[in-house]
């Protein structure tokens, strides 16, 4: 598989995830899938690890989507409750 298309058939899945999960839909978010994709991708091109690009790019999409949630849509109540999560998939914040 040559690395242009091996690249494109994982940013078309990237998009099909993102869009999935309506993270594209919110209508308030930067929809940076390209972005993030690519940023793992030049770090580390290496094919065997595709699934780790995957990974890394799918949580800066949510990093971002979060981030622009709470710079831009999010009641204090309900960015109360984002932060409570965050704090009980990760106790150590």
């Amino acid at each position: 598989m040559d690395h242009a298309y091996h690249h494109r058939s994982f940013l078309a899945y990237g998009y099909r995830w993102s869009k999935d999960w309506c993270l594209s839909d919110m209508g308030f978010g930067r929809e940076k899938t390209t972005y993030c994709y690519f940023a793992v991708a030049v770090s580390n091109n290496l094919p065997y690890d595709s699934i780790i690009r995957l990974i890394v790019a799918k949580s800066a999409i949510l990093i971002t989507v979060a981030d622009d949630f709470f710079d831009m849509k999010g009641s204090l109540k309900e960015l109360k409750y984002l932060t409570e999560a965050v704090q009980r998939c990760n106790p150590i914040f």
